[in-house]
């Protein structure tokens, strides 16, 4: 797999082994460990690097942590074999080659590492959970990014943000508001244990602002949390930049931003 560089040629490469009629529960084991020694290592120095519940990647490593983590063993090589293939069929549904536009990963580190700083986002909101950003190095049908939870049986969680390649028409917003949209349904997620419905405190506070989100348009609010809580961080000084709603007032967002840190310090 040395030669992946991003979702889609690691497509092709799954749907060149499933090819093969010599693919034996050996090969599926190694690729299985390789994908899981990646996520090991990329933890590890995550640890290293002194945050140690998220992990920002690109490239070839980005692809390995995107297959570890999408892909479940079930031992059988037909069964295994099978869920390689729903995975290949979903991924060329999704993705698709696009104009080269690199994500800056400098700018996503340095995003975790203030919201760190001035919240303790990761050690509150995911505790003992990891949080996985990939540039995906291809673009996506539908969105721009994606936030994929994983709840386990102790009701602990984890989550990936994806981080789509975008196309000319589409590059108005940033790349940091764009993540802390994502960031928001992470924190939804550690406060109702369901990215689908928000706090029913949020639809109160919230109805002062934008009359009828918890009737008419209650459907929508898990992404109008997820946009307040961006909105209210690009509301602190030198998070200016990465404000995507400047026609709302600024108080308003200085509002949500006390309303989300208030619910983070109280984890």
């Amino acid at each position: 797999m040395d030669a992946i560089n991003n979702l889609i040629e690691l497509r092709e490469i799954m749907e060149i082994l499933l090819s093969e009629q010599k693919l034996s529960q050996k090969l599926i084991s190694n690729l299985h460990d390789q994908v899981e020694r990646t996520l090991i290592m990329a933890a590890n120095e995550a640890i290293i690097d002194r945050h140690p519940g998220w992990i920002v990647c690109e490239g070839h490593r980005a692809a390995e942590l995107y297959l570890c983590r999408n892909w479940r063993r079930s031992g059988k090589l037909e069964d295994e074999k099978e869920r390689l293939r729903v995975l290949a069929e979903q991924m060329k549904k999704d993705f698709f080659a696009a104009q080269n536009e690199r994500v800056d990963l400098e700018l996503v580190e340095k995003i975790m590492r203030d919201l760190d700083e001035q919240d303790h986002f990761t050690e509150k909101v995911l505790g003992n959970g990891l949080l996985l950003i990939l540039s995906a190095g291809c673009a996506h049908r539908r969105f721009s990014a994606l936030c994929r939870p994983y709840i386990y049986q102790d009701d602990s969680f984890s989550c990936d943000v994806y981080l789509f390649q975008r196309t000319l028409e589409d590059r108005s917003t940033s790349w940091g508001s764009i993540l802390l949209h994502e960031l928001g349904h992470v924190l939804n997620l550690r406060l109702t244990g369901d990215i689908s419905v928000v706090p029913d405190d949020f639809l109160s506070f919230a109805e002062w602002f934008f009359p009828g989100l918890s009737t008419k348009y209650r459907a929508s609010a898990p992404e109008f949390f997820a946009h307040c809580f961006a909105m209210g961080v690009a509301s602190r000084s030198g998070l200016e930049c990465y404000d995507a709603f400047p026609n709302i007032q600024k108080e308003h967002k200085q509002l949500f931003d006390i309303y989300m840190r208030s619910k983070i310090a109280q984890l």
